[in-house]
């Protein structure tokens, strides 16, 4: 039977095969497509950091980042589309310093359009170090408002740097913030 010049018999049995085959591979193709879009909207940011780690009270310290979030929590809340919201997720990832010359080098990943929310901190073997760090803080420079970890690693003293930009959370809790160039 034809319609219009279209067989009806032959469209009949095509467009249920069509409609299971079509979701599973627009699911398969984008996969690698969201991979790609994750690799081209990140490029890495080095932080350079000068701390003297000659002092005793840092000799045991290891020196971390935590990527909190791309965005600011008020962008992601009030403005942001889809993608953003979902790129904005959080996402407490840790990075971990190296240390070449008396400069800590923290590789953060910036997002080209939304920047990236972080906080650094050290980590030390017991929370009397961590006490002891953050009473001798008037000798660190580029480093301000230590403070302890309110979660169970009551051994990592947080901190913020100041030559980076401070975003408030929703939880009023300040934060780093690498603004997109």
């Amino acid at each position: 039977m034809e319609l219009f010049g279209i067989n009806l018999k032959a469209d009949l049995l095509l467009a249920p095969i069509l409609a299971l085959i079509v979701p599973i591979i627009w699911n398969f193709a984008s996969i690698p497509i969201s991979w790609l879009r994750e690799f081209f909207m990140k490029k890495p940011a080095i932080i350079h950091i000068g701390i003297d780690l000659e002092y005793k009270e840092l000799k045991n310290a290891v020196f971390k980042c935590l990527v909190v979030r791309y965005g600011t929590d008020e962008y992601i809340k009030s403005m942001a589309n889809d993608q953003e919201k979902y790129d904005g997720r959080l996402r407490n990832e840790i990075v971990d310093a190296t240390h070449t010359n008396g400069v800590l080098s923290f590789n953060i990943p910036l997002h080209k359009r939304i920047g990236t929310q972080f906080k650094c901190f050290l980590e030390v073997d017991t929370k009397e170090e961590a006490e002891e760090i953050v009473k001798q803080c008037d000798k660190f420079d580029g480093i301000y408002d230590l403070s302890f970890s309110s979660s169970q690693h009551k051994n990592r003293v947080f901190f913020l740097l100041k030559d980076y930009g401070e975003t408030l959370t929703v939880d009023k809790l300040k934060n780093n913030m690498l603004f997109p160039i």
